[in-house]
């Protein structure tokens, strides 16, 4: 017997490859028409088919050799031309199993289905023969399927001649025979994956979780029992409610206003084309949601698996219904629910729906070539469809007709020339199907990809009130291309991950492509599989690829590269650029899967020769190529360059100040570096790349987070098996930093000096002063503070210090230094040199144009104006940072934005969204783990809480900045502290006047213990408004007050020294 295994390309009959025309048609067989090219083996996802006989061993034993041969025979060749039909393809024959592959040769996006469609028919077919009855034995014979669902590496061969084999190495075809023996005579079983991906097609009996033989973990497995009739192909893989209708707004209308010619009178027909999944079917439900009585519409679908069968979109009717699932009828909305039962005619109990069985399409119809069979076929079919039309407007729609045949098309003809109130609806993967109608020219609707604005819209109604990282959100976005169908599978895989705690950030591909879309993806790639291999290799390099680099990595045997290249670029795999050498991936999950499927060692293979290929010649790569040379060092296994890449990649990002891809590079190299033996490690190297990555994630995260803790922990580490060097001191410094005891701060910055005079750098002797003023700042030493920052700055050289911005600090120790001299002179009574430091901070920031310097300008000029009072350019400067740190990505400094662009809105007069505004950067703080300022905040926080008459937590809240000023060190701020608690414990009503005039008096001596002139009269002023306000002796404080005001000498037109002479006037002299 031969073996039909290879399909015709022109009828679709199966055929002997042993023939080179078909018999049915007379098609030459060409070297195409073979299901794989010698040689190239891939990584696929396949659905596995395994079919047995039950209790073989017996019958071996019970039957007469040749009638064991005969029964073998007969149930094999049923199966083969059962799954055939279904495409799948025979690998071989195990004793009397048949293992059967679905998705391979050709790809298929609805493989699962196919196989278990397949799987049934078989069941049912091979029960009905009732074999044993010739056999002469007295039980029905029965058999066992089992399919599964997985990757595997396919294409290899073995054997020869008529013995050749086609092997999938992977889990599947082993879980498939496994699961067959699970299953229970005449069933059929299959494994949690091909049940996720069979969707609602087929009702399925859950048979639980079972061990099973030399598979690690367990598996779920189903019973499928039979194919669910009442839900159409839309319906059957929707999974949930029905996503929300975002954008379409002008093909919506258009489609509306064709359908009201319809209504005026007139026939109308249109196509809407797009790729898969683009969301031409969800369009159309939209519009047949408003087709209301008394007019109606009628669905048919194609499918592919029938696209060589006569009129079967019309012959599905029997499986299939029309309408809602299958009715023709009249309605209001559509609900997409069965009707339960046919009926000639009928009412429904609520009098909104009218509903009519079509006699079945294919009573009368002829599977024939001869023409006047087909002509008779055609005109049942049109005549069945315009009796039940009834001159009603009625909507006529015919889904993927690219996979219609000819005798459909011939009918769709008939009803888009007829005289009936018809809108013929077709959709379409293609864009040339109109040409196939042969008459007046449809309305063609072209379905392009959403938006960014409509991606982003579309996957936050899909996440709905779950949670969701934006990152997260907006990865989904960039990989799907804005494909609604990519899109939502992607958001639904995302939001079980998130429920099942995996790691998810946003910061990698780490959402896994769902299985429901790898099949659909992967058949887009197409099934000439060395144009494939052009795709393949092309992803190696990347989303953007260029010919000259593709041609080096592709295999000898892939010829005719251009016009490969071409074949993808009309099937929108790929864009061509208009140099007409480059290219770009139209969607990067196309480029995922095409990269996921080939084969790690020729994957690794490429990746080595385009290493190489960037790194030719002598000039220096350019600082775009380091990642992508980093990258294919990495693919490539060749860890030690690779590290290298990411390091040099990492510094020169950090000094461009762009911290997040420092930060990706760093955690890159460090964790090959950590993957290396023993004999291959370099602690200095992953000294100095912990200590980038430490500092771009102060800036990217926050001084706080965990992650900047854990790199400089590990630095320290680091520190103590490595010689003395100045990644030492770097270490050393960040460690300084990330300190929030600022008495330990102290402690640091001492052992920096020291360690900065052994080494004997000036460098690091002016970053140790850094160190100093800043602690000595929080300390609230003003003397002290200013003593090293002018000692800093004589050693300061800008064209050195500079590049040291990222590592110390995260920014320039000249904008500190000048920023902190200016808090300083405020604080201390220099009110008008304050505002030069500050500018010229800002200045001095702007000119070095790095990122992180400009913040901290920004930062110290924030607080400045806090201190002057200044709300308007408060709330101007707050709205830079905002943008800023929008800009750049740091959340630290976004937080910071909030809360002084909130305070400055409530002080000039909006307190309500001050507040909120404010609270809102108070609570990304809190996330984030940043306490810096938090003395100031809090006290902001006081007065918004004492303003809502909430004066009882505004005491908390001051009560708890105080103990923690206490136990940090943060001391400076400590007279504002105490000053406002004697302000709210007043509001409060309970007068305890004894701690109130304690705290006031408390508020003046912190101040003048610091130096802090300015604080020090805002103290006085309080403890002479509560003094008058008890009739107390006033005489005292009255003095200090006037005399403290007359030490001023500059600032006379400041907020400060105007509110406290507005004052000083009330009482006489």
């Amino acid at each position: 017997m031969l073996e039909p295994n290879i399909e015709c390309n022109a009828c679709g009959k199966w055929i002997s490859s042993e023939f080179r025309y078909c018999g049915y048609c007379g098609h030459e067989v060409h070297a195409s028409d073979s299901p794989t090219t010698p040689g190239l083996a891939e990584r696929r996802q396949l659905t596995v088919l395994f079919c047995d006989l039950c209790s073989s061993m017996v019958l071996t034993q019970i039957l007469d050799p040749e009638d064991m041969r005969l029964l073998i025979k007969r149930y094999q060749n049923l199966c083969q031309r059962i799954c055939e039909e279904h495409s799948g393809y025979v690998s071989r024959y195990i004793g009397d199993g048949i293992l059967v592959f679905f998705g391979y040769p050709n790809s298929l996006e609805d493989a699962a289905e196919r196989a278990a469609a397949a799987a049934l028919d078989v069941v049912s077919v091979f029960r009905q023969l009732e074999l044993h009855r010739e056999l002469g034995l007295r039980e029905p014979l029965r058999l066992r399927i089992g399919i599964a669902t997985g990757e595997v590496v396919i294409g290899d061969e073995v054997g020869e001649g008529a013995s050749r084999q086609h092997i999938a190495v992977g889990l599947a075809p082993n879980l498939a025979a496994r699961l067959q023996e699970l299953a229970e005579p005449n069933s059929v079983l299959i494994s949690d994956d091909t049940y996720e991906l069979i969707g609602r097609s087929f009702e399925c009996e859950d048979k639980g979780v079972q061990n099973i033989k030399n598979v690690l973990t367990p598996v779920r497995c189903w019973e499928v029992k039979n194919r669910n009739q009442e839900l159409d192909r839309y319906e059957s893989r929707r999974r949930g409610g029905e996503s929300e209708f975002i954008g379409r707004k002008t093909e919506f209308e258009a489609l509306v206003a064709v359908w009201n010619e319809v209504l005026a009178g007139g026939n109308r027909s249109l196509i809407i084309s797009g790729s898969a999944g683009i969301g031409k079917s969800r369009l159309v439900r939209e519009l047949l949601k408003i087709i209301i009585s008394p007019y109606q519409y009628l669905v048919f679908q194609c499918v592919a698996s029938r696209q060589n069968t006569v009129l079967h979109p019309f012959a599905a009717v029997s499986e299939v219904y029309l309408g809602e699932s299958g009715y023709l009828q009249t309605k209001k909305s559509l609900s997409l629910n069965p009707v339960a039962q046919q009926s000639s005619s009928g009412v429904t109990s609520d009098g909104e729906r009218q509903q009519y069985q079509i006699p079945l399409f294919w009573d009368g119809v002829q599977e024939s070539t001869e023409p006047e069979l087909a002509s008779h076929s055609i005109e049942h079919v049109f005549t069945q469809i315009i009796a039940r039309i009834s001159d009603k407007p009625t909507v006529i729609v015919v889904e993927d007709i690219q996979w219609i045949d000819n005798t459909s098309l011939e009918v769709i003809r008939l009803l888009i020339e007829s005289d009936s109130p018809v809108l013929t609806c077709l959709t379409t993967r293609e864009t040339e199907e109109d040409k196939l109608l042969n008459s007046s020219t449809p309305l063609k609707l072209k379905l392009e990809e959403l938006t960014e604005l409509e991606a982003q819209q579309f996957v936050n109604s899909l996440v709905s009130n779950q949670s969701l990282p934006n990152a997260v959100k907006q990865e989904i976005v960039d990989r799907s291309g804005g494909t609604p169908l990519f899109m939502e599978e992607m958001t639904k895989a995302a939001l079980v991950q998130a429920k099942n705690k995996a790691p998810l950030d946003g910061s990698a591909n780490n959402i896994v492509i769902p299985l429901d879309i790898k099949d659909a993806l992967f058949t887009r790639l197409g099934d000439d599989q060395l144009t494939r291999s052009v795709v393949q290799y092309a992803s190696v390099i990347g989303s953007v690829f260029t010919l000259p680099y593709l041609k080096r990595i592709l295999p000898e045997f892939v010829g005719n590269v251009e016009t490969r290249l071409n074949t993808l670029v009309e099937q929108n795999i790929l864009h061509q650029g208009p140099d007409q050498t480059s290219y770009v991936f139209t969607h990067a999950l196309l480029r995922e899967i095409a990269y996921g499927s080939l084969l790690k060692s020729d994957r690794r293979k490429a990746h080595r020769i385009l290493a190489r290929a960037y790194t030719e010649g002598s000039k220096e790569p350019e600082y775009a190529d380091l990642e992508i040379i980093a990258m294919h060092f990495t693919q490539a296994g060749s860890l030690q360059q690779a590290v290298s890449y990411w390091r040099r990649a990492g510094r020169i990002a950090a000094a461009l100040s762009a911290n997040v891809e420092a930060v990706s590079h760093y955690r890159n190299g460090i964790a090959l570096l950590q993957s290396l033996p023993p004999e291959s490690e370099d602690l200095d190297l992953e000294l100095e790349m912990q200590l980038g990555l430490a500092s771009a994630l102060t800036f990217t995260k926050g001084p706080g987070v965990p992650e900047v803790h854990e790199a400089y922990s590990a630095a320290i580490d680091l520190c103590q098996v490595t010689p003395v060097s100045e990644l030492h001191f770097t270490a050393y410094f960040g460690w300084w930093r990330i300190s929030y005891n600022f008495k330990v701060h102290q402690e640091r910055a001492d052992e920096l000096i020291e360690l900065s005079e052994e080494l004997q750098d000036a460098e690091l002797r002016m970053q140790a002063h850094h160190c100093q003023w800043a602690t000595l700042f929080n300390l609230g030493d003003m003397n002290g503070c200013y003593e090293h920052l002018t000692k800093g700055m004589e050693l300061y050289d800008a064209e050195r210090h500079l590049n040291g911005a990222s590592l110390y600090g995260g920014h320039d120790a000249k904008v500190c230094a000048l920023g902190e001299r200016g808090l300083v002179q405020w604080l201390t009574g220099d009110l008008d040199d304050s505002l030069d430091s500050v500018n010229e901070s800002l200045e001095w920031a702007y000119e070095s144009k790095h990122v992180g310097s400009i913040a901290h300008a920004l930062d110290i000029c924030l607080m400045l104006m806090v201190y002057q009072e200044n709300f308007p350019v408060l709330k101007a400067e707050a709205t830079k940072m905002i943008e800023f740190a929008d800009q750049h990505g740091s959340p630290d400094h976004l937080a910071k934005g909030q809360i002084y662009r909130g305070w400055a809105t409530a002080q000039m007069g909006d307190t309500a969204n001050g507040f909120v505004e404010f609270m809102s950067g108070m609570e990304l703080q809190v996330d984030i783990g940043t306490r810096e300022d938090s003395g100031v905040f809090e006290s902001m926080k006081a007065i918004f809480l004492s303003r809502q008459k909430n004066y009882t937590q505004a005491l908390a809240v001051l009560n708890q900045a105080l103990e923690e000023a206490r136990q940090s060190g943060i001391e400076y701020y400590g007279s504002e502290l105490m000053r406002l608690r004697a302000w709210c414990s007043y509001l409060t009503g309970e007068h305890n006047h004894d701690q109130i005039h304690e705290d006031c008096r408390q508020a003046v001596s912190i101040a003048q213990q610091f130096g802090m002139k300015s604080l020090e009269l805002r103290a006085v002023l309080s403890l002479l408004r509560y003094e008058s306000k008890q009739s107390m002796t006033i005489e005292q404080t009255l003095g200090e007050a006037r005399t403290l005001l007359a030490s001023f000498t500059q600032g006379q037109d400041s907020a400060l020294l105007i509110n406290a002479s507005e004052l000083l006037k009330t009482f006489k002299e």
